[in-house]
């Protein structure tokens, strides 16, 4: 199978060495915005996901994810891709309203792939703003430096969900394919059907903690 990848950050410690100031924001995200080449629900995609602490998004009680997922795994390099809590190649869009914490961004396509999100430029033409996004849009077709930017985040992205996706699974299958109301301890997760968090996910684990994902476009 052929994928466009698309970077969708559930919650990250930022992996971004050296962020342009206009591009940098704690990337997490809380919302139900998705990317028209797959990045939530019924996806293909590869996430690297690494805990700040005790990150708890809430819902489940036990511990889900196998005896013993793989410890101290490497952390996903996100490059530049780290900025953006979605990132795409293809599109993004939503049906209002939506809520999502931290910048977008879209390239090689322009800004007429992001829908849903009643954008409005800022002064510059740098980026744009939405009243469903606490954060910054960025698109292929905005004014310098975002095109450059942008170019260099996409081509990070794709270095980094070849890692993730090649990474050896802990735990296969998991709920099948639905993991919602889950504790999830540290580990590489692998699924062969869409993904469907319906309801809140905790991941469980410390600062140096690191959750994987795959799955397959349905």
């Amino acid at each position: 199978m052929t994928c466009t990848p698309t970077l969708l950050l559930l919650a990250l410690a930022c992996a971004c060495a050296s962020c342009d100031d206009d591009n940098s924001f704690a990337p997490r995200t809380d919302g139900a915005a998705s990317s028209s080449d797959g990045s939530s629900s019924s996806s293909d995609g590869a996430t690297s996901v690494r805990d700040t602490g005790s990150l708890a998004a809430g819902g489940g009680s036990g511990m889900d994810g196998g005896a013993s997922p793989r410890p101290m795994a490497a952390l996903v390099n996100l490059g530049m891709a780290g900025a953006y809590v979605i990132l795409s190649k293809a599109g993004i869009s939503t049906v209002p309203t939506s809520k999502v914490t931290g910048n977008l961004g879209v390239s090689p396509v322009t800004a007429t792939a992001i829908t849903g999100f009643s954008l409005t430029a800022d002064a510059t033409n740098v980026f744009s703003m939405s009243p469903q996004v606490t954060g910054k849009m960025y698109a292929a077709d905005y004014a310098a430096p975002t095109p450059a930017n942008l170019t260099t985040a996409v081509a990070d992205m794709e270095v980094a969900f070849t890692n993730a996706a090649g990474r050896a699974p802990d735990v296969t299958e998991l709920g099948a394919g639905d993991i919602g109301g889950r504790t999830l301890a540290p580990g590489v997760y692998k699924w062969g059907t869409g993904l469907l968090i319906p309801t809140d996910v905790t991941l469980a684990g410390g600062a140096t903690a690191v959750w994987t994902s795959r799955w397959q476009r349905i």
